[in-house]
């Protein structure tokens, strides 16, 4: 039997229409107590550690505590519920935003036994007899156990989905071109290095000391915080990684006290030490690449972008990075404009060309941990890591006059310039990123309706 049939036979048992009356008893009692329920609902949960990745006030003020009445609520409505495609669909949908959100199932489960306790009291403080009591809590935990029933089939089997993408997402990094990121990766780590050395020995300590950026701020910390971690099929090893360059990063701060004190053997005891540190964490970086760079690649063969396919499981690590680390995020949705009118003119050929220079022209134009997709047919997304409005509209706005100042010298038949419009979206602390993204996107209508070939921020008290 399948998990539907089976949520079909136990839908069938609850809302039946002898069961009309319970109904009536639960929903007259909600619509006395569902403001009560509600709030403390979300107090419990707001106190929960780890609520904090997915939980803000103003998000639980502004439209949870209202989601949530209304989902009570329509939980025991007779019209809404009594034919059960229409209620799968309502939990289902439930259901996959806590998969996007990637909130855990026993986080959900534990949040549902809390509300089932306050409905519980609430219950018992009525003047009813033992045996109504009984029926009316037995009816209210069937359903909401059954609403929580598809929530968990939905969310596993959407996880087995993106743990599936996942896999395939490493595999898409299997190119030269990754072979080529690992490599700059490492020599950005060595550089790092050599200008820690070169500030040590500084003959002017007002200098050196002021210009020394820690491992984990630097160029290479960031890439292996927003790119290394996907690459890596053990999270272990992420860990492990992490904790190395924690561990230099601790070392440097012994370098630089014992630079500022002026102990010169001390001190080159110590960066032999730290040294050591480097070329352990850069071995494993070789090892790693190697690995990667073994296995099947999959990108899209006409921009060798990422696809749409892998945008919620790369979306949801970042955002993810920036509630535990308190860090900023901008999605840049960009349009080639009027490509219709270039694939009429010029012929499919020319267009699939423009495509694939474009995609060149914006990757190029990328810092290595950010991230750019393909995002159906003359769309592209990017994902701008460690960034706020100003930043994110800067790099906006250096890739539309890339594209504009670029010839397309080899497609002398195009007698027109190529521009690109660009929408622009910060997030906003909201966990689910498709808000996010339909942000960016509604920026991008304006930046077409505005005249093409610009760049527009997402402002919610201006956008429809």
């Amino acid at each position: 039997m399948s998990n539907n049939t089976l949520f079909q036979e136990i839908h069938a048992e609850i809302y039946h229409k002898r069961n009309l009356p319970l109904m009536r008893d639960v929903s007259f009692l909600l619509a006395s107590h569902d403001q009560q329920i509600v709030n403390g609902f979300y107090q419990t949960l707001t106190q929960t550690k780890g609520s904090e990745l997915f939980l803000t006030t103003e998000l639980v003020e502004s439209r949870l505590k209202k989601s949530l009445r209304n989902w009570l609520l329509s939980l025991f409505e007779f019209e809404a519920n009594h034919e059960f495609m229409p209620y799968f669909e309502r939990q289902r949908t439930v259901g996959e935003l806590h998969a996007r959100v990637k909130i855990p199932m026993q986080f959900v489960n534990f949040a549902v036994d809390h509300l089932k306790q306050a409905l519980f009291t609430i219950v018992h403080q009525q003047e009813t007899d033992e045996r109504c009591s009984i029926n009316l809590l037995n009816f209210m935990q069937r359903a909401i156990d059954l609403a929580v029933m598809v929530f968990n089939d939905v969310y596993l089997n959407k996880s087995i989905k993106q743990e599936k993408i996942e896999q395939n997402l490493r595999h898409y990094y299997i190119s030269h071109n990754l072979a080529i990121e690992f490599e700059q990766s490492r020599a950005n780590l060595l550089h790092w290095f050599r200008e820690i050395i070169t500030l040590l020995y500084h003959p002017y300590s007002h200098v050196k000391h002021r210009h020394i950026v820690p491992l984990r701020q630097s160029k290479f910390g960031l890439w292996v915080d927003h790119r290394a971690s996907l690459l890596f099929y053990n999270q272990s090893e992420v860990v492990n990684f992490q904790s190395k360059l924690d561990e230099i990063d601790v070392k440097l701060e012994s370098v630089i006290r014992l630079s500022k004190q002026g102990n010169w053997k001390a001190l080159a005891d110590e960066i032999e030490r730290m040294n050591n540190l480097i070329s352990g964490a850069d071995w494993l970086l070789e090892r790693v690449a190697r690995e990667i760079v073994s296995l099947e690649n999959n990108k899209d063969t006409l921009t060798r972008l990422f696809t749409r396919r892998y945008l919620p499981n790369i979306i949801q690590h970042e955002i993810r990075y920036c509630l535990e680390h308190d860090s900023q995020l901008g999605v840049i949705m960009i349009d080639i404009d009027h490509f219709k009118r270039i694939n009429d003119r010029y012929g499919h050929g020319v267009g699939d060309t423009v495509l694939s220079q474009t995609a060149n022209l914006l990757s190029g134009s990328l810092r290595a941990y950010d991230y750019i997709f393909r995002y159906g047919g003359e769309e592209f997304l990017v994902i701008v890591n460690n960034t706020d409005a100003a930043n994110c509209l800067t790099i906006a706005e250096n890739l539309r006059r890339k594209v504009e100042r670029n010839s397309f010298s080899d497609m002398p038949v195009i007698n027109e310039p190529i521009t690109i419009s660009l929408g622009v979206a910060i997030f906003d602390r909201h966990p689910d990123y498709e808000q996010l993204i339909n942000h960016a996107d509604r920026a991008l209508y304006c930046a077409k309706e505005n005249g093409r070939n610009r760049v527009e921020l997402y402002q919610p008290e201006t956008v429809a």
